[in-house]
């Protein structure tokens, strides 16, 4: 079952299209990493999918429900079923890491004992190995503990729907490796549907049940990581090698591989 559907999304800013017809689904219960070039979407994508920004034309459905048709009071309690983790982790830099995790159970939670929050709290700060910081505060810790308390206080209000955007932008191989293996563990443990943008290919292929490129506004492939490795699809094989040339830079747009695709054209 999809725990979330976007339909032929459009979205213009100042009359200048980002999205240009988005279909995609994301399933209960896997990763699916959305790739792509810096500035084409990605986030914006995510942005519609908790309702921060309303489609143009098309629709998104979360937990079955079309996000434009729920009031606002709709709206919030469902966003309180997802998670989600900032470029830069977003910490508030006069809390201490358990202050900050512990915030969104402050504030939703009133039926919690202060007890009952530092349990809650020392639990997911387990999660991403971050309980010896617990006391530090975000300009005391690296870039990479900054994020695994963002992904703590993101999964502390137990979501069903985790959103990730850019998780290892900014850091170093080794420290990007580690969030890699801590998106994966994060699923494991919580069992949520995880979408994840990125434009780190490393990242992409490390965690994802399935990769679909945004190029021009539109996903132009859909499939697992080995599908997309052996994509023959020119704009998808240019940008998992990272080549300076090809119809990237030029800005023809493909038809796709999406294996989904394939399937359909063996049906028929």
């Amino acid at each position: 079952m999809a725990r979330i559907v976007l339909e032929d999304v459009h979205k213009s800013f100042n009359g200048a299209p980002v999205l240009a017809g988005v279909t995609l689904s994301i399933e209960d219960g896997e990763t699916l990493v959305i790739i792509g070039r810096s500035g084409t979407g990605k986030s914006v994508t995510l942005k519609h999918i908790i309702g921060l920004l309303a489609p143009d034309r098309g629709r998104v459905r979360v937990f079955g429900r079309d996000i434009a048709t729920l009031s606002r009071r709709e709206l919030l309690a469902m966003r309180l079923k997802i998670g989600y983790l900032f470029q830069g982790g977003a910490l508030l830099n006069w809390l201490t890491v358990a202050e900050n995790v512990a915030l969104p159970l402050r504030e939703h939670r009133h039926e919690l004992q202060d007890s009952e929050i530092a349990e809650i709290v020392r639990q997911k700060l387990a999660i991403v190995e971050m309980l010896p910081a617990h006391d530090k505060y975000p300009s005391e810790i690296s870039g990479g503990m900054q994020k695994r308390a963002g992904l703590a206080r993101a999964i502390v209000m137990d979501p069903a729907i985790i959103l990730y955007d850019e998780p290892t932008s900014g850091l170093d191989p080794v420290m990007a490796s580690s969030i890699n293996q801590l998106v994966r563990r994060t699923q494991q443990v919580t069992g949520a549907t995880q979408l994840v943008v990125t434009h780190d290919m490393a990242s992409a292929f490390s965690i994802a049940d399935r990769i679909a490129m945004l190029y021009q506004g539109r996903i132009i492939a859909v499939g697992t990581p080995d599908e997309i490795k052996e994509c023959a699809d020119p704009v998808v094989a240019q940008f998992i090698r990272g080549d300076p040339a090809g119809p990237i830079t030029n800005g023809d747009g493909p038809r796709g591989c999406s294996s989904e695709e394939d399937d359909n054209a063996h049906a028929a």
